[in-house]
């Protein structure tokens, strides 16, 4: 059985230059064509589905599903009325932290502090940083945003513990900048959309990189706290663990089974099929804020295929 579970963060008209959402008329545009392309159910359905099914009972088309990770707000200002209006169902993995305090993951935290600040140096332990990384320094805002797109690649590759240290300083330096609000939905908000017929997941209780985090008890609090969380607030254990940042490893496969999840969903630009990965490593399609060609190539798996050639 083959699957493309195409993944979303943010739809909205507010433009970012460090991580810019979908504006919704390119959401919009982009659902047209999922429609025409595919059968869209929630992901959690195809993924039950017996392996040997190539498409689902009643199916024509090749299978899909929409899935979101974060839990913004926007997402019930933009994306569910657009749902709505294909028909089109779609699962949300929340971050239990960020439904309870209104701040979103560190991710948006750190680019909105880097990208909002008036200072001109970053000031932290330069010792914790690369060579190339080592010049905290930018001339104007041009530097910064260059500075900031080497920032947060290097930060999700080291450990958890590390990037946790450098994050917390990185923050406290660039003191100028209040924290976001009001990003986040409420348990409330989740239960609206809970109503309205979008699936909940989990996307752990903070954000981490599950595979950068040593102690095997910290990533079993990620998911265990996390699914209870989503429990108490909604009153079902959640199906599935969507992996922040597609982060995982052998042991966090085994601790999500342990915990009680029964799908783990990563980020592989590339179509789920049965018989090459287990319920626990699905890999999803992110889609950006592109033009819609390059978003056809994508959806379609041209671009991957194109890529690889290159290589």
């Amino acid at each position: 059985m083959k699957a493309s579970i195409f993944l979303f963060h943010r739809v909205s008209p507010q433009r970012d230059k460090l991580w810019d959402p979908l504006s919704p008329e390119r959401f919009d545009e982009i659902l047209k064509y999922l429609k025409s392309k595919f059968e869209i159910y929630h992901a959690e359905k195809i993924l039950s589905l017996t392996p040997t099914l190539s498409k689902a009972e009643g199916a024509k088309k090749p299978l899909a599903a929409i899935v979101f990770d974060d839990g913004y707000k926007d997402y019930i200002e933009y994306s569910l009325p657009l749902l709505k209006k294909h028909n089109l169902p779609s699962s949300m993995y929340v971050v239990t932290s960020s439904v309870e305090s209104g701040s979103p993951p560190w991710t948006y935290v750190l680019d909105n502090a880097l990208a909002n600040t008036k200072k001109s140096k970053l000031d932290i332990d330069i010792s914790l940083l690369p060579a190339e990384l080592k010049n905290t320094s930018w001339k104007n805002g041009s530097d910064k945003i260059a500075f900031a797109k080497k920032f947060k690649p290097y930060l999700k590759k080291i450990s958890d513990a590390k990037r946790r240290t450098i994050f917390e300083q990185t923050i406290r330096s660039l003191n100028d900048v209040e924290a976001p609000q009001n990003l986040m939905m409420s348990w409330n908000e989740i239960n609206q959309i809970k109503v309205a017929g979008t699936v909940i997941g989990s996307h752990t209780v903070s954000h981490p990189l599950l595979s950068k985090i040593e102690n095997e008890k910290e990533i079993e609090n990620e998911l265990s706290l996390s699914a209870e969380k989503i429990k108490e607030h909604t009153g079902d254990f959640p199906l599935t663990i969507s992996y922040p940042i597609g982060s995982f490893d052998e042991r966090v496969k085994k601790i999500a089974v342990k915990t009680g999840y029964k799908f783990g969903l990563a980020v592989d630009q590339k179509e789920y099929e049965s018989v090459k990965h287990d319920l626990f490593e699905v890999p999803r399609i992110e889609l950006y804020n592109e033009p819609l060609l390059k978003t056809k190539l994508r959806i379609n798996g041209t671009l991957e295929k194109i890529k690889k050639v290159l290589r």
